[in-house]
């Protein structure tokens, strides 16, 4: 063999990038959905700590909270949860003495939007959804 034959020829370097190219291509959306569903799960869990911090602040006082204030005073949530200012902004709706339910909102995409929520039975409702059709809801224990 002659160093001609050797080598590689370029036909066959641009054949390897275009199917490099379209398994790639191929698996980028793939990826994205999967880094939103991992989101969407993280807002749950969030969710779920903020369901457990007024139920421990009713076995104190006997009655839910009705300020995200006095769940960080008790320490029964991280203050950086209500600073928080994507991918989702996390609040306190219309509590009572009785009720409660806590909402995340989607925020900071121009691809994702929705909104998830906890009540005080501890159900989780809500998803979050793609322009394009794709639509996420949590994982439920």
């Amino acid at each position: 063999m002659d160093a001609a034959q050797r080598g590689t020829s370029l036909l066959e370097v641009m054949l390897v990038v275009i199917v490099l190219g379209i398994v790639i291509g191929a698996g980028a959306p793939r990826a994205s959905l999967a880094a939103e569903e991992a989101r969407v799960d993280g807002a749950a869990a969030t969710l779920r700590s903020l369901w457990h911090a007024q139920r421990l602040f009713r076995l104190e006082a006997g009655v839910y909270s009705r300020e995200t204030s006095e769940l960080e005073e008790q320490r029964l949530i991280d203050t950086a949860v209500f600073a928080a200012q994507q991918p989702f902004v996390y609040r306190l709706v219309d509590p009572d003495d009785d009720s409660f339910e806590f909402e995340a909102e989607r925020v900071g995409s121009s691809v994702w939007s929705g909104v998830l929520s906890i009540d005080s039975d501890g159900v989780i409702s809500g998803r979050v959804l793609r322009g394009g059709g794709d639509e996420i809801t949590p994982m439920h224990d």
